[in-house]
């Protein structure tokens, strides 16, 4: 089973910026299950497709004393002149 989960609250990205955010799981300890992290545009950027627009890439994982795992995920802002919020939407099964 799939579900869409926000792991970020607006978060802001210049044009042509880059950054990173972290992300751990939600509740029980354990592996979540194939997990994959986007960033979805809030804003005029939110209308635009993929590219250009927010690309994320997966970094490491780390698992974490209590049992949950922690992710890094790197964002970058391809435009050239639209800076935008962002969330991190996340999806396991």
């Amino acid at each position: 089973m799939s579900f869409p989960m926000l792991a970020s609250p607006g978060v802001y990205i210049g044009a042509g910026a880059s950054g990173g955010s972290w992300f751990w799981t939600w509740g029980a300890a354990g592996w979540p299950g194939n997990t994959v992290i986007m960033a979805q545009p809030l804003g005029p950027l939110g209308s635009l497709p993929k590219s250009p627009g927010l690309v994320t890439t997966p970094g490491p994982v780390y698992m974490n004393n209590n049992g949950t795992y922690t992710f890094w995920v790197s964002v970058v802002n391809s435009t050239a002149n639209q800076s935008c919020y962002f969330n991190l939407q996340v999806s396991s099964n």
